[in-house]
């Protein structure tokens, strides 16, 4: 919901568009029902092996700010999770 939020306040401040409430509940609950549908088939799959990423994390230029996003899964705990980060 927070990302149709977002979403429709980014279309309504840069191209003069945005959804009603109504719109945006159908579109939370289509994306909530194809989380469901995603995490009841990944209980019958078999879970590939983990590859994590190294990178060397860069300061933003002087003048711009640098937004960091993470998100993780728990396969066990059938939980997810989501960060982010503003640097100036």
């Amino acid at each position: 919901m927070i990302w149709n939020l977002w979403n429709n306040r980014n279309s309504w401040i840069w191209n003069n568009e945005k959804l009603g409430a109504q719109q945006l509940s159908m579109q939370a609950v289509q994306g909530w029902n194809e989380w469901f549908f995603a995490q009841r088939f990944n209980q019958h799959t078999v879970p590939d092996e983990q590859i994590q990423q190294h990178e060397v994390w860069q300061p933003p230029m002087v003048g711009w700010l640098k937004c960091n996003v993470d998100a993780g899964f728990h396969d066990r705990g059938r939980t997810t999770n989501r960060g982010w980060c503003v640097t100036v």
